[in-house]
């Protein structure tokens, strides 16, 4: 835990102080109800944290995508992308609601998470991690193990709506 709470509050201030208070929280909801969340083995019981870090990862590998091609340089180049939606964000028509992705990640104040994001997207630039990733580009969905396994569930369930058997 404490290993990944430092790794947070690199990429922004306060974000793995953030992390650490949501695995608290977590922690207390299973001591106040044990037996709402499954056993995974004899003494340990399993509650999901989805809050962390696939958001993040997808926004910037998105944000990565003009760069990736080969049109810019750095994503703040591109005007009609998120990044420049976050970082310069216009007063009228935004796609992204500013408010309730930085609720999502914790973050009260605007700059700290424009601050944050910026940071993210230099890291990847940083080490080079422009190459295409099946993950992002192929995949159905991207999350944990249980939330990726409800979205196949569902999608098959829609894929028999309809259909004789």
């Amino acid at each position: 835990m404490f290993e990944a709470s430092v790794y947070y509050e690199m990429q922004a201030t306060d974000l793995g102080n953030n992390f650490l208070d949501i695995i608290e929280e977590a922690t207390g909801e299973i001591k106040e109800n044990p037996r709402t969340w499954p056993k995974i083995d004899q003494e340990i019981r399993r509650r999901i944290v989805r809050r962390f870090p696939h958001l993040a990862k997808c926004m910037v590998y998105i944000d990565l995508n003009m760069v990736r091609a080969g049109v810019v340089k750095h994503p703040s180049e591109y005007n009609p992308s998120g990044y420049s939606e976050i970082q310069n964000p216009s007063k009228r028509y935004r796609i992204i609601d500013p408010k309730a992705l930085r609720d999502y990640f914790s973050i009260d104040d605007e700059r700290a998470f424009q601050q944050a994001h910026r940071a993210w997207v230099e890291e990847e630039l940083k080490n080079d991690k422009l190459q295409k990733s099946r993950i992002w580009s192929e995949a159905i969905a991207i999350g944990n193990e249980d939330f990726i396994e409800n979205i196949h569930r569902q999608l098959k369930e829609k894929n028999t709506v309809g259909k004789k058997r």
